[in-house]
């Protein structure tokens, strides 16, 4: 349990949760910068986020990070 507390308080303490969602608008916004046709969404929370392609694009992974 002391393990929890700990983790808990560094994560209060340093404003992990805060910077977090910082970080991650400000990545989102620069995803939602990008203009592509192959984008259809960009959405998230905090630093997990997606980006959603046009299904009709027909790029896989691979192509699309190649592409950003």
């Amino acid at each position: 349990m002391a393990i929890v507390r700990a983790s808990l308080e560094v994560l209060r303490d340093e404003g992990l949760v805060e910077n977090a969602a910082e970080r991650g608008e400000q990545f989102r916004s620069g995803l939602r910068g990008i203009n592509s046709a192959l984008v259809r969404d960009v959405r998230g929370r905090g630093l997990m986020n997606a980006l959603e392609v046009r299904e009709d694009c027909h790029v896989n992974g691979t192509d699309l990070a190649n592409i950003l």
